[in-house]
């Protein structure tokens, strides 16, 4: 099986350093995968750790409110980190570009059922991109900011809320090489 390796988050760290982090957690945050796990135990980047572990971390993660990303492309994920959007690079780039899925595409968007909806607001405090907000009462969803991470759906208390596919199927670079290309004629769009 693949070595696995937990790394602290880059991202959180270098925000603290410059006195501009926040509270979600650092330590053992990234998940970094064969064959980048082995350099980054022997360069004492991270340490080997169990699947279990790595499964651990995923769980500590979702329950801290920090969205699993990952390279998205078919071949050639080397690890899953755990972000925030004040500190992450990649999503203080999309919150800042304001089009969320300019980057961060998925297959997946949330659908909200207004008469489940309760208005409790649990959704509109974990969602980084600010796809829900609260309305008086009721909470309104922006489809156009959502990148489907699914952090909302997995507290809602009344299952108002769910990932549906997208209409149109998004279907990701072959590689981190493609990935690159994609990104840069996006930017030039």
């Amino acid at each position: 099986s693949p070595t696995v390796c937990l790394t602290d988050c880059v991202c959180r760290t270098h925000r603290h350093e410059i006195g501009e982090g926040c509270s979600y957690p650092i330590k053992d945050m990234c998940i970094v995968l064969s064959p980048w796990a082995e350099f980054y135990i022997a360069t004492g980047r991270g340490r080997n750790a169990t699947h279990e572990e790595a499964k651990h971390t995923l769980k500590k993660a979702e329950k801290a409110g920090l969205i699993h990303a990952t390279v998205n492309t078919q071949k050639g994920v080397f690890g899953v980190c755990n972000c925030c959007s004040c500190c992450c690079l990649i999503l203080r780039g999309i919150t800042q570009l304001k089009v969320p899925t300019a980057i961060a595409k998925s297959n997946f968007v949330v659908e909200l059922s207004v008469d489940d909806c309760t208005g409790c607001g649990i959704c509109v405090e974990r969602c980084h991109l600010g796809a829900l907000e609260m309305d008086d009462s009721a909470v309104i969803l922006q489809k156009e900011r959502c990148i489907g991470c699914g952090l909302c759906v997995t507290t809602c208390p009344t299952g108002a809320l769910a990932l549906q596919q997208r209409s149109e199927k998004i279907t990701p670079p072959a590689n981190v090489n493609d990935l690159m290309v994609v990104i840069k004629k996006g930017r030039e769009a």
